[in-house]
């Protein structure tokens, strides 16, 4: 079985119109989501044992407030291409992922992480699943994070339509931070 974590970045800082898209920080809010993401995934257990992120400024910050709570022995890549990335990119990209990884997370952009997720789960079976496919169809705000499971050996593998929807969290499940 693979498990992929599907995080869209935290909240980004609009203020500075100096920069570009691909500098922009995060701003107060983000900073307070992030963490609140970090607690829940170890309060859940959830270890990836490898990451993929965007080389935005504000991924790589988003990962930065994450990694506190990420294995010790996480393999972490930044990659280029990952920044505002179509899901079809995403796919192909996840499934080059190497075999000995069970879990990885994917640190990235709307539309394409809303998207990706929306294709790759399953319609679900039991009432909860199906909730969760709902919420997360309904908006998938900044750092906001899909589990979803996959019943395969091989990264390569991983299929449209074929992840079990584990979980799906926003900040304001946890704290009441609002995010867009």
């Amino acid at each position: 079985m693979k498990t992929l974590f599907l995080l869209r970045h935290a909240k980004s800082d609009w203020s500075d119109g100096t920069l570009s898209d691909h500098a922009r920080p995060l701003n107060a809010r983000g900073r307070t989501a992030a963490p609140l993401i970090a607690a829940y995934l170890k309060k859940k257990s959830y270890a990836p044992e490898f990451v993929l992120c965007s080389t935005a400024t504000r991924t790589v910050q988003t990962l930065d407030l994450i990694k506190p709570v990420l294995p010790a022995s996480v393999v972490v890549r930044y990659e280029d291409p990952l920044y505002l990335a179509e899901p079809d990119k995403l796919l192909d990209r996840i499934r080059w992922i190497e075999s000995p990884f069970n879990s990885a997370m994917l640190i990235g952009h709307n539309p394409g992480m809303e998207l990706l997720a929306a294709t790759l789960s399953a319609p679900g079976k039991t009432a909860a699943e199906k909730g969760r496919r709902d919420v997360m169809r309904e908006k998938y705000p900044t750092a906001a994070m899909a589990v979803l499971r996959f019943q395969t050996a091989e990264w390569r593998d991983v299929a449209r339509g074929q992840g079990a929807l584990a979980d799906f969290v926003r900040p304001k499940d946890l704290d009441g931070v609002d995010s867009d």
